[in-house]
């Protein structure tokens, strides 16, 4: 240590923090005093002399060091000026230099300058330790602050000096400043300052503890320490001061739960007390209403105890509460899914109730009043609507009295199912297919389908029987089904008589029946139609996409499908066309088939009647000339055709415009009346059939009053021949041809005949004629003789007319 330091000043600063409103204390309380060799400390300032370091540093042993955190050291709230640290010769002082200075404390090294306040403190120059209580450990009561030495200068002792101090604690939560040591005169080392204010930093909170120095000398501006130490001892805090229990074994123990720790820090404590009342002996055993404050023992005196801003000290609050009493237990119940239910319990003592499920058996949970839970904290737990899967759930109530709980015995809750049915599915089929309508059902024990044909409106059960079976189980099955049960709807309903749950019905599936082809009208049974005509032959169905038709020629022995030709047309659609039709055709017998996705329809035939058309097969002949008041041959005529009928006409010209209808000549022959004038009349035919109409050739009749030649003999003596025709030289007999009786003309021969050209009427009209030309007409059977076209005789016969009686004039 240097002489030139003239003066020295060792100063020992304790300040002692007590509490007010001191009540009943536990026992010996410990002594909360610093002293100059305490190494104790809450905090420890040590500059480190090789790392320049002026952070805190703990003192070993710090018996609260593992219950808080602490930053560096400030001075004026800076932590970069107002220090200096003894580590060598070349260390700058305030005043031209330090060197190991044996004033200060030879162990601290780190030299602090504070600031002197003259007149009223400032709070930012100061000396600052900012410190954070842990969260989970005890307070701390601040109970000390030490400084090793004091110095007004490094050069000389100012003992005489009068300095003031102060001890403030900031919550920096808060933003509140206390002054925790009042303003005291040191004159002297080792002065203690003692107080009367009470300070417990708590858990979880920051705090800045701050030294300030005032001083009434002129001219002093600073002080310089070393080794400044904060001091402080535990406190046991209560996270809460209310504590119910619910019978009277409860150990006063379980009041630890209340404390941020429980165990008294190590070095300070080996016990946690409890004491009841402000008695003076510590409380065991169980709890009975009452206030409860913790203590820290450390083996012969206990620490102080947390207190309020009036000074009395903060306990825990003890109710010892009954538990409700459970005189009847909910009882198990057994009900049908979907048929509300409910559990109950009598039960005294209680004021407020939870209800609990379990779905395992094992673990439960609060039930809260949703979905099918109503009551849950009432005496009765209503159940709305329960399903299947809530079968075997389990329910408890627990019965509390201020937060004192009974929990009943668990009661079972058994859902008997209703019938589960799946809705049967819309089926589409073609008529006369098989089906079957099918529901899935589970939990049923008897079946029964049902049958609407309105629509839906109405339903009636379906026996086994017609095209239904299997109407009594889970599918029904639906044989050859018709399709007038198209939108025929069907319904299950299901039933379980074992549970007496009732029944489950489902929706209706609908049966839509595709037709096979339908025929609104069959072809006509018989098609008449004259030979060479065209005709159809149509069938009219309904639904049908498709067509072929097909023939038979043996009487529908055999039948092929046609194929298109001239004869046959349509052959794939709805109607036939028969074109060309022959006699041959006759009988024939058609019919079509029709179809479409849901199969064949067969149409009934149809025969085909081919009419002949109306012909004549033999024209009427025996165009004559007789005499007035004769009768003619007959008229016949011979024609082939279908329902043949028969007008003769008359006239007067050879023609048949104008001519006379015959009144009851109405039959294939007639024979025309005698006219008794000379005359020639005209007649012909219409013969009318089914098909068609044909008119005859015209045969003329023709009366005079003179007849050249007689008419040969038939009775009686023979005639004598007058005229004859010979190639001999000399006639073959005496008296010829007188000898060949009853001739009009005779030819003798004896090498040739007679032979006349045979000709048709066709030929004979394209010969070209000279008058007096004869011929054999094979068509009309006679001999016809060509007379010009304007004989002077008879001149309406003209041209080529058959050889009849009359005169041989032209």
């Amino acid at each position: 240590m240097k002489s030139n330091y003239s003066t020295k000043i060792l100063i020992t600063l304790i300040i002692n923090l007590f509490f007010t409103s001191l009540l009943a204390q536990p026992g010996t309380v410990c002594s909360l005093t610093v002293d100059a060799n305490t190494t104790t400390g809450l905090i420890t300032y040590d500059g480190d002399t090789s790392n320049n370091d002026y952070s805190a540093k703990d003192l070993s042993p710090n018996r609260l060091k593992n219950y808080y955190t602490v930053e560096q050291i400030k001075i004026n709230n800076t932590t970069t000026t107002g220090f200096w640290y003894n580590s060598n010769s070349s260390a700058t002082s305030p005043s031209g230099g330090y060197n190991g200075i044996s004033n200060f404390l030879t162990d601290a090294s780190t030299i602090y300058q504070v600031p002197i306040i003259n007149g009223s403190y400032s709070t930012d120059r100061a000396l600052t330790a900012r410190v954070t209580v842990n969260n989970n450990g005890p307070g701390i009561l601040v109970n000390g602050f030490k400084i090793g030495y004091l110095r007004t200068t490094f050069t000389s002792d100012q003992a005489s000096l009068q300095f003031w101090c102060y001890i403030q604690i900031k919550d920096v939560s808060t933003g509140v400043s206390t002054t925790v040591g009042p303003s005291t005169s040191i004159t002297s080392k080792n002065t203690y300052i003692t107080s009367t204010q009470t300070y417990i930093m708590k858990p979880g909170q920051t705090y800045e503890i701050r030294f300030i120095v005032t001083s009434t000398t002129s001219g002093v501006n600073y002080v310089y320490a070393d080794n400044p130490s904060f001091y402080g001892v535990p406190v046991p805090i209560l996270n809460s001061t209310s504590y119910s229990v619910c019978n009277t074994t409860t150990d006063v123990t379980s009041l630890n739960s209340l404390l941020k720790s429980t165990a008294a820090p190590s070095g300070f404590s080996s016990e946690l007390h409890w004491f009841k009342d402000n008695s003076t002996t510590r409380y065991t055993g169980n709890l009975t209403t009452g206030k409860y404050t913790p203590y820290y023992y450390s083996g012969s005196c206990y620490y102080p105890a947390e207190k309020d801003s009036n000074g009395n000290t903060i306990g825990a609050n003890v109710t010892v509460t009954t538990p409700p009493t459970i005189t009847t237990q909910p009882t198990t119940k057994t009900t049908c899914e979907g048929t509300n239910t409910s559990f109950t319990s009598t039960i005294t003592g209680a004021t407020s109730y939870q209800w609990q499920v379990s779905t395992d058996g094992i673990n439960y949970s609060n039930i809260s009043n949703t979905g099918v839970y109503s009551g849950a904290t009432t005496i009765t737990l209503n159940i709305t609507s329960p399903t299947v899967a809530m079968n075997g759930y389990r329910y408890r109530i627990i019965a509390t009295n201020n937060s004192c709980p009974t929990t009943s015995s668990a009661a079972i809750l058994t859902v008997n199912s209703k019938p589960t049915a799946s809705n049967p599915s819309n089926t589409t089929v073609c008529e006369g297919a098989n089906t079957t309508i099918a529901s899935t059902v589970t939990g049923a024990d008897t079946y029964q389908w049902q049958l609407s044909t309105d629509g839906g409106n109405t339903f009636a059960n379906i026996s086994n029987g017609g095209v239904y079976s299997n109407a009594t189980t889970a599918t029904l099955t639906i044989t050859g089904v018709l399709y007038t049960m198209s939108n025929y709807r069907y319904r299950l309903v299901a039933n379980n008589t074992a549970n007496t749950c009732g029944t489950t019905t489902t929706s209706a599936a609908t049966l839509t029946v595709n037709p096979k082809p339908k025929y609104a009208s069959y072809p006509p049974s018989n098609v008449t139609v004259c030979e060479g005509q065209t005709t159809t032959i149509t069938a009219n169905v309904n639904f049908a996409n498709g067509y072929k038709w097909y023939m038979s020629t043996d009487n529908g022995t055999s039948w092929g499908p046609i194929t298109e030709s001239t004869t046959h047309s349509g052959t794939t659609t709805n109607t036939l066309t028969i074109a060309n039709t022959t006699i041959s055709m006759d009988g024939y017998r058609y019919f079509v088939i029709s179809t479409n996705s849901c199969g064949n329809s067969n149409s009934t035939a149809s025969i085909l009647k081919v009419n002949p058309n109306t012909e004549i097969s033999t024209q009427p002949t025996s165009s004559e000339t007789v005499n007035v008041g004769v009768t003619p041959s007959t008229l016949s005529v011979n024609a082939t055709g279908t329902n043949l009928s028969y007008q003769w006409y008359k006239n007067t010209v050879n023609a048949t415009s104008g001519a006379t209808l015959i009144t009851g000549a109405t039959t294939s022959s007639y024979t025309p009346q005698t006219s008794l004038t000379p005359t020639t009349d005209y007649y012909f035919v219409i013969i009318s059939g089914t098909c068609g109409n044909k008119t005859s050739n015209i045969v003329s009749k023709t009366f005079i009053t003179k007849v050249c030649t007689e008419p040969g003999n038939t009775s009686g003596n023979a005639l004598t021949s007058n005229v004859g025709i010979s190639s001999r030289q000399f006639s073959s007999s005496e008296n010829w041809p007188t000898s060949q009786p009853n001739g009009h003309i005779v030819l003798d021969s004896p090498t040739k005949g007679f032979v006349i050209s045979h000709l048709t009427t066709q030929q004979i009209n394209s010969l070209i004629p000279v008058k007096g030309m004869m011929v054999y007409d094979t068509d009309e059977k006679c001999i016809k003789l060509y007379r010009g076209l304007s004989p002077a005789n008879d001149p309406a016969r003209k041209e080529w007319v058959c050889i009849q009686k009359g005169c041989n004039s032209n």
